[in-house]
């Protein structure tokens, strides 16, 4: 069963958030540790557009099952890394949940 990670960032007046490079480093550094250990796919949704909306941007990253998923968030498999990588797109502190996806559109 496929597992579903999400990842928000709360719209806070004066945060920097670069999704240039949360689209195009940050996700392809993720896909480049984790697609050969179950990463079947990831989104950004922005929200920059409106001010008045309560978050800046949502990540979602789809994994082949949970396991797959807590394999990869180790140190030897570049979780370190990616953690480190966040100030280079925002000082912004995510709000992260996960769990199985129940059902989906074919």
């Amino acid at each position: 069963m496929p597992h579903v990670a999400y990842f928000v960032y709360p719209n806070t007046p004066g945060a920097r958030f670069d999704i240039e490079y949360y689209n195009t480093t940050h996700f392809q550094l993720l896909e480049s540790h984790w697609k050969h250990l179950g990463l079947e796919s990831w989104s950004v949704t922005s929200f920059a557009g409106d001010a008045s909306a309560p978050y800046v941007a949502m990540g979602t990253i789809v994994w082949k099952d949970e396991q797959s998923a807590k394999i990869a968030m180790t140190p030897e498999n570049g979780f370190d890394k990616i953690l480190g990588d966040i100030p280079n797109y925002t000082d912004i502190k995510p709000i992260a949940f996960a769990g199985p996806q129940t059902a989906r559109s074919a």
